[in-house]
């Protein structure tokens, strides 16, 4: 943007004594910033986002590159997948010329990470994630998850919301982003609809924008004790 021409000649003065004093401010540092393979899309250490396809091909397409992008950088990933079995998932990559067998990628299933033993616990689940992404070697760590594990039949589900609420402090302080993979083809649950909610950024394969649609947790949870959010009245037939 162009600026008034008296306003640069003040720059190049530099600051005077009078007025609002200048200060300083350190650029953000360049290692906390990373590419994500997908698009333009770029994170922070500390970042969460959430990636969305319509068709196992466009899943494919994208985490195949953020891997790749992330062992390309240096960095350590955690992939816990639901809706394919790991051994799958590693043919996937394999396939991809990934190198399935780096010290720095470990793919793990929502069922030994998230719901141990065929029931789901938001404080053990924790924990088992907690341990999987802390570091090894790796100055960061990249974690994916597949939220289909939003929809697994298993008893004490309907707690996942306890998890999401509780996973970004419970992390905190990682050198870590965190992206979760939706499936936006299949039909939105209320529970899906108010985790994608709690993710600030949205990536897809055109690129990344602000969810529209964010609410951080603290007020989804006010809005949920008052009453259940609104949702479009259907037409009287």
């Amino acid at each position: 943007m162009l600026q008034p021409q008296g306003t640069d000649r003040r720059r190049a003065e530099g600051p005077r004594s009078g007025g609002f004093q200048l200060r300083l401010v350190p650029a953000p540092d360049a290692d906390d910033e990373l590419v994500l393979g997908i698009g333009a899309a770029r994170l922070r250490v500390g970042d969460e986002a959430a990636l969305l396809y319509l068709t196992p091909e466009a899943r494919s397409r994208g985490l195949v590159a953020a891997v790749n992008e992330g062992l390309r950088a240096g960095d350590r990933i955690v992939h816990v997948v639901n809706d394919v079995p790991v051994t799958g998932w590693q043919g996937a990559l394999a396939a991809a010329g990934v190198d399935v067998a780096s010290s720095r990628l470990a793919i793990a299933s929502a069922s030994d990470v998230l719901f141990r033993g065929g029931h789901f616990d938001p404080t053990a689940a924790l924990d088992r994630l907690r341990e999987l992404v802390t570091s090894r070697g790796a100055r960061r760590t990249r974690l994916f998850v597949d939220m289909t594990y939003l929809l697994a039949d298993v008893p004490g589900i309907e707690r996942a919301l306890e998890l999401e609420a509780r996973v970004g402090e419970a992390l905190r302080g990682l050198p870590l982003v965190r992206i979760c993979a939706f499936d936006a083809g299949r039909e939105v649950s209320d529970r899906v609809a108010d985790v994608l909610r709690n993710f600030p950024m949205v990536i897809g394969e055109g690129g990344s924008l602000w969810n529209p649609y964010y609410r951080p947790w603290n007020e989804l949870r006010a809005v949920r004790k008052a009453a259940h959010l609104a949702r479009p009245a259907r037409e009287a037939k």
